[in-house]
């Protein structure tokens, strides 16, 4: 499949995500995260071990700053109430199954795979007047730095001491869509008018 093909239908089911709730939440969710498990369990495993925090923060913040019927009645000041912790359960459900999303995307083909989508995606982009070429290296810059950092971090580039650190040839596929691939965006686009209304 051609990137940028996947990466539309990604963006699509990100949406959909988005838009459903209650049991469709939570069967998406787990589709999603079972197909991230089954297919790219190690990147699915660092992207949830990084956000964390995040889902400590979004509990905290929905259960105990949410109005309504409280969790524990001796507690009813300062406690969670319930309305705050479903909208934590439905806030962090969808950020995980984002999360898996994009683990199943970077485990089909790393970031040079994202990329080489974007790209594709972007060509309206020379219209503007903007250089895709550019925005594509910057975007592998960026991506590569974040995920190798050098050593020393940021202070890196502000010590000349240091030594320059080669990352290695950039990336980029360029290549058209087929048939399938224009198929994959009209089922994203079919998807995205039956959900989103």
């Amino acid at each position: 499949m051609h990137p940028g093909a996947a990466l539309f239908l990604w963006v699509a089911l990100v949406i959909i995500l988005q838009t459903v709730s209650g049991v469709a939440l939570w069967v998406l969710t787990g589709l999603w995260l079972g197909v991230a498990c089954l297919t790219s369990y190690p990147t699915l495993r660092r992207l949830v071990r990084r956000i964390r925090f995040l889902l400590l923060a979004i509990l905290i913040l929905f259960a105990w700053m949410t109005p309504g019927q409280a969790m524990f009645s001796l507690w009813t000041t300062l406690g969670p109430t319930r309305e705050g912790l479903l909208l934590a359960v439905d806030h962090g459900l969808r950020l995980v199954g984002v999360v898996a999303l994009v683990a199943f995307l970077l485990g089909r083909g790393g970031r040079d795979f994202v990329v080489s989508g974007l790209y594709a995606l972007m060509a309206p982009c020379g219209l503007l007047g903007l250089s895709r070429d550019r925005l594509a290296v910057r975007l592998l810059l960026v991506l590569r730095n974040a995920e190798n950092p050098p050593p020393g971090g940021w202070r890196h580039w502000l010590d000349p001491e240091l030594p320059e650190v080669d990352g290695g040839a950039l990336h980029v596929q360029r290549m058209g869509f087929c048939g399938r691939d224009w198929l994959v965006v009209a089922l994203a686009i079919g998807l995205l008018a039956l959900v989103v209304r």
